[in-house]
């Protein structure tokens, strides 16, 4: 392989990686998200009485 070839390959792999850091961040964002609604919910259902 030559050295051109090389450096494609690593900036191809470098943009690969970098988005799937977003994709990851998107999904952490995500889970985060839904772990607060969960709470606010248990939240919400420990404070109403029960009929």
């Amino acid at each position: 392989m030559e050295k051109g070839e090389i450096e494609e390959i690593k900036r191809y792999f470098s943009g690969m990686a970098e988005g799937l850091e977003h994709k990851i961040q998107l999904v952490t964002e995500g889970v985060v998200n839904v772990d607060e609604k969960i709470e606010r919910f248990r939240q919400e259902v420990k404070e109403e009485p029960f009929l």
